[in-house]
């Protein structure tokens, strides 16, 4: 249904459908000239200029694409996600027609994937892909995909991770970000510990955000804005920033040096199996363990469901056992 033709360096795509005009537009690249053509014909024959017998022969590939650009930019994780359907566009069910899918098919792609990926990538790809075909059965007319997964088992979810760091670990870890050029790192993580932030709400803070004793988070993963209350330390990291740059963002790095900024100082300090997020897991288990209620850490934490709270909430025995005897 869709051509590509370079001519003068640029990519043009030329769409046909039988019984209609051809459209076409130029782009600098294949891959953008791929996109328009994608979207153009799930478009078009989602109007109903196809009978659903038309439908079935477009590929998969065509309907990732499009969500990739009508539905993925309207999510939070909208740069995680357009990586993971990018992925998908290359696999072996990209090319299979919607007229020939099978639930089988789907099944077959689990367990190749899961052989190869952990059971909760395995997951999150399928209810990605589950999703994508319920707006096209429901919003963009390919009533064949309707019932598709409802005989497919997803792979469990994996257990709640706990992993707390221990003081002799932060130790080396602050020492190992010390040494590195840029401070922020360390004073990011410290603050980390402090209010129970993610990375994504600690690098997207401003300074017009702070109110005295608080900052306020506009744009949580929740989608809820919050109050979070600073203790001393918090306050003072943050004036540290002062010394280091000079810009409306608090802390002004970004995500990939802070990752890169974790890695490097993980390995120099030895410690193995520990993600930035574990530190939010480790401030909201040491609020509890100061004594803070449920409800309190949650004003913190933006938790809305204090069920789903409980799991960050691993108490050292140690410290039960003192308050026992």
């Amino acid at each position: 249904m869709a051509s590509y033709r370079k001519r003068q360096g640029k990519w043009q795509a030329q769409v046909r459908l039988a019984g209609k005009p051809a459209i076409s537009k130029t782009f600098p690249t294949k891959e953008l000239a791929r996109a328009w053509a994608a979207k153009q014909e799930t478009i078009l024959l989602s109007e109903g200029i196809l009978p659903d017998k038309g439908k079935a022969n477009i590929k998969l590939n065509a309907l990732f694409e499009r969500y990739l650009h009508e539905v993925t930019p309207r999510k939070k994780g909208s740069v995680a996600e357009s990586y993971r359907l990018n992925a998908l566009s290359k696999s072996i069910l990209a090319g299979i027609n919607i007229g020939n899918l099978k639930p089988s098919y789907i099944a077959k792609y689990r367990d190749r994937r899961l052989d190869e990926v952990s059971d909760s990538t395995v997951r999150r790809e399928l209810v990605l892909i589950r999703h994508c075909m319920t707006i096209a059965a429901n919003e963009w007319g390919f009533h064949q995909l309707r019932d598709i997964f409802a005989s497919v088992t997803l792979p469990k979810e994996a257990p709640h991770r706990i992993r707390r760091i221990s003081p002799e670990e932060l130790e080396a870890l602050l020492s190992a970000l010390n040494a590195q050029r840029n401070k922020q790192h360390r004073l990011i993580v410290e603050f980390a510990l402090e209010t129970g932030m993610r990375r994504s709400e600690i690098l997207n803070l401003e300074w017009r955000d702070t109110l005295s004793e608080y900052v306020v988070i506009k744009d949580s993963k929740s989608g809820h804005s919050r109050s979070i209350p600073l203790s001393k330390k918090a306050r003072s990291l943050m004036m540290d920033t002062l010394f280091e740059h000079s810009s409306s963002r608090i802390f002004n790095v970004t995500p990939n040096s802070v990752r890169l900024a974790w890695e490097r100082a993980c390995t120099k300090a030895g410690i193995t199996d520990l993600r930035f997020h574990d530190l939010r897991h480790e401030a909201i288990s040491r609020f509890l363990e100061k004594g803070l209620g449920i409800a309190e850490v949650a004003t913190i934490s933006g938790h809305r469901d204090y069920k789903t709270l409980q799991k960050y909430a691993h108490i050292e025995t140690g410290r039960i056992l003192a308050k026992l005897n």
